[in-house]
């Protein structure tokens, strides 16, 4: 969080501004559409990748029609709320949310672009 932090122009990221990128998180960065992805409470374990390959292509086919999205897990942790206000049943599982719109270009922290690790850092060859 500290890099997008200091994309958004807080050099030393203090409690303030903490809260403040959450709010922003928890509403949706001001998009004007949010996704709700979710299973069956008794979703196994293969439905998550399912649903993850599925999210890739939306967010392709929106890049493909000049919109942004992200991606988001942080407000699934709202569940109950989001089933309450939006109908979806109780037995069902709120895995993440997407904010989709078109992307600010003028805000810094649209130019954050996170380090990647290099291939050497998540995988192990053998022989």
């Amino acid at each position: 969080m500290t890099g997008v932090l200091s994309a958004k122009g807080h050099a030393v990221p203090d409690r303030a501004a903490v809260r403040a990128h959450l709010r922003d998180n928890l509403r949706f960065y001001g998009a004007p559409t949010a996704v709700v992805c979710h299973l069956p409470g008794n979703a196994v374990p293969g439905t998550f990748l399912e649903l993850g390959l599925f999210l890739q292509n939306v967010m392709l086919g929106l890049v493909a029609r000049g919109l942004s999205s992200c991606p988001q897990f942080s407000v699934a942790g709202y569940g109950d709320v989001l089933r309450a206000n939006l109908g979806i049943s109780p037995d069902r599982l709120v895995v993440c949310t997407m904010a989709v719109g078109y992307a600010d270009e003028t805000a810094p922290v649209n130019r954050f672009v996170p380090r990647r690790a290099g291939l050497e850092e998540y995988v192990q060859w053998r022989e």
